[in-house]
């Protein structure tokens, strides 16, 4: 659960870092290596929530699987 809230964060990071070097930062080179730089941070935080996400899931689909069985039932 810490990997999809910590990728959660560094995505809404990334995509902040976007939004604000669009607003703050005239048309430059400087504009779009910055604006490169939130892109890689919002694909890692993406990529990391996606891992934290699986892993959720997969402890999820392994505890019914691993459940023990009543035969009374």
């Amino acid at each position: 659960m810490m990997f999809f809230t910590q990728g959660g964060f560094l995505f809404a990071a990334g995509l902040m870092v976007i939004l604000l070097v669009e607003k703050l930062i005239q048309p430059s080179l400087h504009q779009e290596i910055a604006a490169l730089a939130g892109l890689a941070l919002a694909v890692v935080g993406a990529l990391i929530s996606l891992w934290g996400y699986l892993g959720i899931s997969l402890f999820k689909i392994l505890l019914y699987v691993l459940e023990p069985k009543n035969p009374d039932e």
